[in-house]
């Protein structure tokens, strides 16, 4: 369900507490461009991909936007965003949200499903799950590749004209997938994992633009860890911006993160640099999809 049919919905497994949940969708629906895409009569639609990955079925899930009047040249093919999702998975409010912030400025928004579950809440389970494909990254990137090429047979999407971003874990797996060697037009990571994987395992290189955005505080990215990451873009000449937002911890785009607890874990919701970052990855899209004029973009 799109957020504007979730908020009638209990929360089920799609966030950790119904504070949480409640959080998570007026954050959605507060957002200008899902406001003025709903107030202009633009419907969210929503369709379930089913794909595999070595035997693993995957089901990722497709959000845009139509509206059937004078507009509608917008329901050709489009430009697609791919989103990559946290260590939860993918079937979660944060990540629900995030497609129908990208659906609203045009883009077919195609939810990455690494796990093939739905959202798992257990971190030991999470862990366990995550573990093969952080162990091996060319399972890692085999598995977004298969999104990518699930995403490319949408018949919504410009199979040529892709670009994936991804938040926590999922940077990490957006930015493996731009080493895959896939054509892609740019990949944007948000508080991401910037740890490089052994050269002589992944051999391919980050060719396309980067974007990335980065919490001066965030405790998951050690100092080395982030010279390695930078070190790699210069070396391969990458077009590549690094925005550091000062004071900024983990999952600083996550309205829900502000307990205590949260804070003890180096997480911290920022709205400061959700703003900012969120703003910028809007401009990095626009610049990247020249060719593409969204009806509703403001």
């Amino acid at each position: 369900m799109t957020t504007v049919e979730r908020l009638g919905s209990k929360v089920g497994s799609t966030a950790v507490s119904e504070e949480a949940a409640a959080t998570l969708r007026s954050f959605t629906l507060g957002d200008q461009q899902v406001q003025k895409a709903l107030a202009d009569g633009w419907t969210y639609k929503q369709t379930d991909v089913a794909y595999q990955d070595e035997g693993t079925e995957l089901m990722g899930l497709a959000v845009w936007v139509e509206r059937d009047d004078a507009s509608r040249q917008i329901l050709g093919e489009r430009p697609c965003v791919l989103v990559c999702p946290t260590a939860v998975g993918l079937r979660e409010d944060f990540l629900f949200g995030a497609l129908d912030r990208y659906a609203s400025l045009g883009y077919v928004a195609f939810g990455v499903d690494m796990y093939g579950e739905g959202a798992v809440w257990d971190k030991g389970r999470s862990r366990a799950i995550r573990q093969p494909l952080t162990a091996d990254r060319t399972k890692l990137q085999r598995r977004m590749v298969a999104a990518y090429q699930a995403a490319q047979s949408l018949p919504q999407v410009q199979e040529d004209n892709i670009a994936v971003v991804g938040y926590c874990f999922g940077g990490m797996c957006a930015l493996d997938l731009a080493r895959a060697g896939v054509p892609m037009k740019g990949v944007v990571s948000f508080h991401g994992v910037l740890d490089r994987p052994a050269v002589d395992k992944v051999p391919g290189g980050l060719s396309c633009p980067v974007l990335v955005h980065h919490g001066s505080d965030d405790p998951f990215i050690s100092p080395d860890q982030f010279q390695a990451f930078q070190q790699e873009l210069s070396d391969q000449r990458t077009d590549w911006q690094i925005h550091i937002y000062g004071g900024a911890k983990h999952s600083f785009t996550r309205p829900e993160k502000v307990t205590q607890a949260d804070r003890d874990a180096g997480l911290q919701y920022c709205p400061k640099s959700e703003r900012r970052s969120y703003r910028t990855t809007k401009a990095f899209l626009q610049d990247i999809f020249p060719d593409f004029s969204s009806p509703i973009q403001q």
